[in-house]
């Protein structure tokens, strides 16, 4: 009798912690479409020029809290130089709406630590390099080829 009273309590507590992730989960999807309408509005404010990226000048021009407070709480930032720099991981000298978005995101809502994102912003990188090159080096494999034919 006492392991069938711990079982109904076992399952109870399962039940309880499902629901609780599942009202997590919920809470998470609401806060980042209401940060992703917000920061896309923010973006085409910010491009002053309309080309779609934002540099650093395009930044600079207005104060760090224009950002929401709750982002600015969040990424522990001093100015707007600073923020490109975090989010401008491949230092193109741009910021795509794309890099600008997702990188605020991931450090408000996801709590990604800074150097994780762009670790793995960089090995999007290099993949996409290492397939250009790959690409190249293809091309040129058959130009030797039919130089030599």
């Amino acid at each position: 009798l006492m392991n069938l009273v711990t079982a109904v309590l076992v399952e109870g507590a399962f039940a309880q912690a499902r629901h609780e992730e599942e009202f997590e989960r919920t809470k998470q999807k609401k806060t980042i479409r209401k940060a992703l309408t917000r920061l896309l509005e923010l973006f085409q404010d910010l491009d002053s020029d309309g080309s779609g990226c934002l540099t650093l000048e395009e930044l600079n021009k207005v104060p760090l809290d224009i950002l929401p407070p709750k982002v600015l709480n969040s990424i522990h930032v001093d100015s707007m130089t600073e923020l490109f720099g975090m989010l401008d991981v491949d230092g193109s000298g741009e910021l795509t709406k794309t890099e600008f978005v997702e990188g605020l995101l991931n450090m408000f809502v996801l709590d990604v630590p800074i150097s994780q994102m762009q670790v793995i912003k960089m090995i999007r990188s290099n993949r996409a390099a290492t397939e250009k090159l790959g690409n190249e080096m293809q091309a040129l494999m058959m130009r030797f080829n039919a130089l030599i034919s």
